[in-house]
């Protein structure tokens, strides 16, 4: 199976889990509910009886927002800052949750999604604190070139060749990033497929087995965050061209974005279907000249009469 043959398999499957990504997509809008309420509760107070909200609601000032929490201690302002913090931890510890249960039916469909969810919560977790330590090494690193750049260009008489090394940065930082995250997704694939319990021990099959398919493995997830990226694009290309200078044009962006969210999570669960079928395919055992030798049956013997 190539890299396009696995993707045709994650893509197919994808269109037996659709009841996958309305449960992952209200999971996710309840969340985003919930980050937003303080927020909206901010605005009304401050704007329901004054004509700036005309004004916002053509062009909306985001420095309008930190402006007034810093300057109120009060809550609901208070409560935004406290909001976003808890509510990304909760979105990380949701998202681990629900990996376990996608990946287990990417693997055996016939398995229960929810009880998955919850068998391979712990386990997830491990990796993600394992993986908090790399993301932790390619920020280092990033934040390391940006103070060599930013030391080399105060010194140069020329602009240019800083400039193109801070883009090369950045690639480098995003190739980075890409490639942690396919470690650790194929440190899920591993431990739902091996039952493996140890989370350092699924990282190092894990990355044993991107060196031996490194060309393949890389192919799929680029290829799905191109995809990715391309829906991204058409999002703000529409976002641009609606505006939002009328009510109806909000609800048209609204929906939009909503389909939006909608493409993310299908994008990331086929990622992780095709990853699985890459997996699976490349990691079945090697047949070896003695296994295919097969040995005579034993003659039968008559009984004479």
């Amino acid at each position: 199976m190539n890299s396009i043959d696995a993707l045709h398999a994650g893509g197919r499957q994808m269109l037996r889990f659709r009841k996958l990504i309305v449960v992952l997509y209200f999971a996710n809008l309840v969340m985003a509910a919930a980050v937003v309420a303080p927020l909206a509760m901010l605005i009304s107070g401050r704007l329901g009886h004054s004509l700036d909200s005309d004004r916002l609601f053509l062009n909306f000032d985001p420095s309008w927002i930190m402006e007034t929490i810093y300057s109120d201690t009060a809550w609901p302002a208070t409560a935004v800052g406290i909001t976003l913090g808890v509510a990304a931890i909760v979105f990380l510890l949701m998202n681990t949750f629900f990996a376990g249960g996608a990946l287990a039916v990417f693997h055996r469909e016939d398995d229960a999604f929810f009880s998955a969810c919850a068998r391979y919560f712990w386990r997830f977790l491990r990796l993600l604190l394992i993986s908090a330590v790399f993301y932790g090494l390619v920020w280092a690193l990033n934040i390391g070139l940006t103070s060599a750049i930013d030391r080399g260009r105060e010194t140069s008489m020329e602009a240019r060749p800083w400039v193109m090394l801070g883009w090369v940065r950045i690639a480098l930082l995003w190739l980075l990033l890409g490639v942690v995250n396919m470690i650790f997704d194929y440190s899920k694939i591993i431990t739902v497929k091996r039952q493996k319990r140890s989370a350092l021990r699924a990282t190092i099959l894990s990355l044993g087995f991107m060196r031996r398919h490194i060309r393949r493995t890389l192919a799929v997830y680029w290829m799905c965050a191109g995809v990715g990226a391309l829906f991204l694009l058409a999002y703000h290309g529409l976002s641009e061209v609606l505006g939002q200078a009328s009510t109806v044009a909000v609800v048209v962006l609204i929906a939009i974005r909503q389909l939006y969210m909608l493409t993310r999570m299908w994008v990331r669960l086929w990622t992780w279907s095709s990853e699985s079928h890459v997996y699976n395919e490349q990691d079945q055992p090697v047949q070896t000249f003695s296994s295919t030798i097969v040995a005579p049956a034993p003659p039968s013997l008559a009984v004479a009469e």
